[in-house]
């Protein structure tokens, strides 16, 4: 029984405050589901790609 998870933002459901939804995508053999939260973050490119 694999169990993954994916935590990401909901990029397709801008909010009017310019964020975007947190969610949580738990897939179980083969199997997703996805868990909202009354969070929303910004979105922000290029922090983790930077090469220094």
């Amino acid at each position: 029984m694999a169990i993954t998870f994916k935590v990401f933002l909901d990029e397709r459901r801008k909010k009017k405050d310019q964020k975007y939804p947190l969610k949580i995508r738990l897939t179980i053999d083969r199997k997703h589901r996805e868990f909202h939260f009354d969070i929303r973050l910004e979105k922000f490119i290029g922090m983790l790609n930077s090469k220094e």
